[in-house]
């Protein structure tokens, strides 16, 4: 898994993706926190690494920790986010199964409770969580400005808009 966000071009960009982005100046990691497999071998739990966290100019400490993926539903898929609170609690939300896989959401939730760590999408009827379903969604602030651009495709009409997301202002124009 890559550290930190990365979009790819057919990629499904969230809610939890926008909200981190708007984020990353108030609410951060400054170090760890990567979510992973199990270390000891995958099943339906993650390993979460120790770290620091920042709730405005709060630091709080993580410390690591294996947090339990609740059992897939037998017939849909669904996306849960993990998640620490400004105690430095690790958590995972579960999301709500949904028949289309394609449609699958995260959970939604309280931007100013929790720093989101990663999402796990969570197949039906799987029986681990592999490196391979869990999203990397940590805002690191290594203290330099942050800015990122992506493209966006209104595909009711085909306009094409770039988004500038820059120290957490977004900003948007029509290409």
């Amino acid at each position: 898994m890559a550290t930190g966000m990365n979009i790819t071009n057919s990629e499904r960009i969230y809610h939890d993706q926008m909200t981190a982005f708007a984020h990353c100046k108030r609410r951060f990691i400054s170090s760890g926190c990567e979510v992973t497999e199990k270390s000891a071998g995958a099943n339906m739990s993650v390993d979460v690494s120790s770290g620091t966290v920042f709730f405005g100019s709060v630091a709080v400490d993580v410390t690591g920790t294996n947090e339990v993926i609740d059992t897939a539903d037998a017939t849909d898929d669904r996306i849960d986010l993990v998640v620490v609170d400004n105690s430095g609690t690790v958590s995972v939300l579960d999301g709500s199964a949904r028949q289309d896989p394609s449609d699958a959401r995260p959970p939604s939730f309280n931007i100013d409770t929790y720093v989101l760590l990663g999402r796990v999408f969570v197949g039906k009827t799987v029986t681990s969580i592999p490196d391979s379903v869990i999203t990397d969604l940590r805002v690191i602030d290594n203290g330099v400005q942050y800015t990122e651009n992506l493209y966006l495709i209104d595909k009711s009409n085909g306009d094409v808009y770039n988004l500038e997301i820059n120290d957490g202002v977004f900003q948007i124009e029509k290409v």
